[in-house]
């Protein structure tokens, strides 16, 4: 490999060319068993459920070619303060297994103590050996640039942004200190890294060699370009998933298929949509072509996988996903064996190190974040398919979040090593417990009563360990909605049901607590403006999904699906969504008023600020969730509404609801006539801030597809009008 004669001044994670691969089809994604603490009744009348209901749904018939896996390697250590320049290659476990476990179910919750705290393409390739000759500067795929110290922001209480909802809101539970463990987050200011016209010419003959093109022939934008795609993606999307290490980051020394990558999700940033298709399609190509990654380094981590390719990888499929062209869709979920595979290995891996990791050094300690921020990332992207898309998801909530919870930001934003020991040596001092849990373990304890002890192990959780918990909430809820469904089939609705449907409301309810208790419960909308970038606001927009995952059909017919192109395939969903029955229930009121905080939030921060904004700012999770809960919220609305046009009395707290929506509707002046839809109306607001500016194709599909939901809320009020047909009305 090609060096530099400059000095590097810290640590770098060392770039590997690129590593061999194989494609695979879909595994059988099996529900996953985990440990059981439910009652007796629990472990045997719903692991039966399960065995008879919900195992018949698995994808079958899409085999995985198994590896086999050799004993992995160990880290190579040093003393804390020792500066270690030299190289280290990503690479990772072998002899493993899929473990084709099934959902673990934890113990029901006190629900006195909850009421009680009220107040408180992987292609094909074998290694073209002239690519390890690759014109960049040793030092891997994070070569340290010397980047001054940026300044942190501090938080204002992004956990507000959900506290205006005033008495006819679902309660504030504010845990006490004793319930949950602390939610910190340390917020940044990130410098993007420059992209020269040197760094612009090593890309150049990097792609050269991965597409045997001459560089004339590579049609790239101008490096100016580039340097303002990268921009973009470091302030608009790294804020909402961090997963390249910035301060090691440089340009010159990583692999192109990641710069093209990372410029393509800017591109977006920048509405420069045809440049961005063509980045993605160029680092697609570029990274089908791999080198085998060097097998004999004690410092390998995941075997024949490199960082930098892992990230790329993700990096496109998640572009694919939000892309809402259904054929980069059907190609990412082909690959759903391969990150299977990837995921198993890493996390592996990451147990089975036996370095000690109070004893690893910058560079180290950097690799080591990174693989685990790489189990976030594909956790986060594997929900959001699931939620999306109405397919299973990858990965479970007990078992797979069995690796250690994600470093305090401020570690992983330091900007240097001496930093980042002052960061690493105050936070062991002020939590030494914490840097030992897993996300398993910080999940039990956010969701159980009485499993946390603040007195005897005190910690805190990072932002972004809460961002992928309550991505582990929504699978979790997701399995609970399956068991549910599973046992009303067989016996109809009874105490074994309602049980977990009150255990999985008390859940939601601590989350809700947790993540309040990151900002004031006094903030308000007017707080600082980065509040919009916060992860927490990010964790309150996937704690909603959450409440929905949990109410959603399991019957297909009556679900819109966004992977349909069919206008009358979707016009039929949309007649059999419509025409379904609604349970009126507590437990549903109480989620529709979760979720429709959704709408509220942008409606009292200005509805055409935030339809002119949110796209660069808001994470995508916020579309998503829109989405999904407008899909509850509408539904709601829209069968009270017919019930009462016949006549059906409503309760006290369904009338306050339809009175907020009322004056929701009219602060974002949606015109609303007394014979028309009060669903309808709510459909085209919230339609409205997913269709007017967007980065993602995914967002504006949603934003059509509930306009022509309005359309059909409309038809049907009024259909019931002239007809007076007395809808039943369902109590529980």
């Amino acid at each position: 490999m090609a060096t530099t004669s400059e000095p590097i001044a810290h640590p770098s994670a060392a770039r590997t060319t690129v590593t061999e691969a194989q494609s695979h089809d879909f595994p059988p994604l099996n529900p996953q068993v985990g440990e059981s603490s439910m009652t007796g009744l629990l472990d045997t009348e719903i692991m039966g459920v399960l065995d008879d209901a919900l195992m018949s749904e698995r994808n079958v018939g899409m085999d995985i070619t198994r590896q086999s896996l050799s004993q992995l390697g160990t880290l190579e250590t040093s003393a804390p303060m020792d500066q270690d320049h030299a190289s280290f290659y990503f690479s990772p476990t072998l002899n493993f297994d899929m473990d084709h476990s099934a959902f673990a179910f934890l113990s029901l919750p006190d629900q006195s103590a909850i009421q009680d705290s009220g107040n408180q393409s992987y292609s094909q390739s074998h290694g073209n050996l002239r690519l390890q000759q690759l014109p960049i500067e040793e030092g891997g795929i994070y070569s340290t640039a010397d980047n001054p110290l940026s300044e942190t922001q501090p938080l204002a209480g992004v956990g507000a942004l959900g506290q205006f909802m005033d008495d006819r809101s679902t309660p504030k539970s504010q845990a006490s200190s004793n319930g949950l463990p602390a939610l910190h987050e340390d917020r940044q200011i990130y410098t993007p890294a420059a992209l020269d016209e040197s760094a612009y010419q090593s890309i150049l003959n990097d792609l050269s060699i991965r597409l045997t093109k001459t560089v004339e022939s590579i049609q790239l934008p101008p490096a100016r370009v580039c340097q303002s795609f990268l921009s973009s993606y470091t302030t608009n999307f790294h804020c909402h998933l961090p997963l390249i290490h910035l301060q090691s980051f440089s340009p010159r020394a990583t692999p192109s298929p990641l710069i093209l990558a990372m410029c393509s999700v800017g591109a977006l940033y920048r509405l420069d949509r045809r440049r961005a298709n063509r980045l993605h399609e160029l680092a697609v190509s570029a990274i089908e072509t791999v080198a085998c990654p060097t097998r004999d380094s004690e410092s390998i981590m995941v075997k024949n996988t490199d960082l930098w390719h892992a990230q790329t990888k993700l990096l496109l499929s998640f572009y694919a996903i939000m892309s809402g062209d259904k054929d980069l869709l059907s190609g990412t979920l082909r690959l759903n064996g391969y990150y299977v595979l990837l995921y198993k290995r890493t996390r592996t891996a990451l147990a089975s190190s036996s370095v000690d990791v109070s004893r690893l050094t910058w560079h180290q300690w950097i690799e080591r974040e990174s693989w685990k921020r790489l189990l976030g990332g594909l956790f986060f992207t594997s929900a959001l398919t699931m939620v999306l898309f109405d397919v299973n998801p990858g990965f479970n909530a007990t078992q797979d979040l069995e690796f250690e919870a994600f470093h305090d930001e401020a570690m992983w934003d330091a900007s240097s090593a001496n930093e980042w020991r002052q960061v690493r040596l105050a936070s062991i001092k002020k939590h030494p417990a914490q840097h030992h849990r897993t996300m398993k373990e910080v999940l039990v304890d956010v969701m159980l009563e009485g499993r946390y002890h603040s007195d005897t192990a005190p910690y805190q959780v990072s932002a972004f360990s809460a961002l992928i918990l309550m991505h582990g909430v929504v699978v979790h809820m997701w399995q609970r909605l399956q068991v549910t469904h599973a046992i009303w089939s067989l016996d109809g609705p009874d105490l074994l049901g309602s049980s977990l449907m009150d255990s999985s409301m008390a859940i939601l309810s601590r989350c809700d607590a947790f993540l309040k208790r990151a900002g004031s419960v006094t903030q308000s909308l007017d707080s600082d403006e980065h509040d919009e970038t916060s992860l927490v606001f990010n964790c309150q927009a996937v704690l909603r999904i959450a409440y929905v995952s949990l109410f959603r059909t399991v019957n297909s017919s009556a679900h819109i699906s966004l992977m349909s192109t069919d206008a009358a395939e979707m016009d039929d969903a949309i007649v059999s969504f419509v025409a379904g029955e609604l349970d009126r229930s507590p437990q549903i009121l109480n989620a529709v008023v979760k979720c429709f905080e959704g709408l509220r939030i942008p409606v009292k921060m200005g509805t055409m600020l935030v339809r002119k904004t949110a796209a660069f700012r808001w994470s995508v999770e916020h579309a998503i969730s829109g989405w999904e809960s407008a899909l509850v919220v509408t539904k709601w609305v829209h069968a009270v509404e017919m019930m009462s046009s016949n006549g059906v009395q409503l309760g006290p707290e369904e009338q306050k609801l339809l009175t907020l929506v009322r004056e929701v509707l009219e602060e974002a002046e949606c015109e609303l006539e007394q014979s028309s839809s009060l669903a309808a109306g709510v459909a085209r607001t919230w339609g409205s801030f997913l269709q007017d500016v967007w980065i993602w194709g995914i967002t504006p599909q949603m934003g059509a597809t509930l306009g022509l939901l309005a359309n059909a809320y409309e038809k049907a009020f009024n259909a019931n009008r002239r007809s007076s047909v007395t809808v039943p009305n369902h109590l529980w």
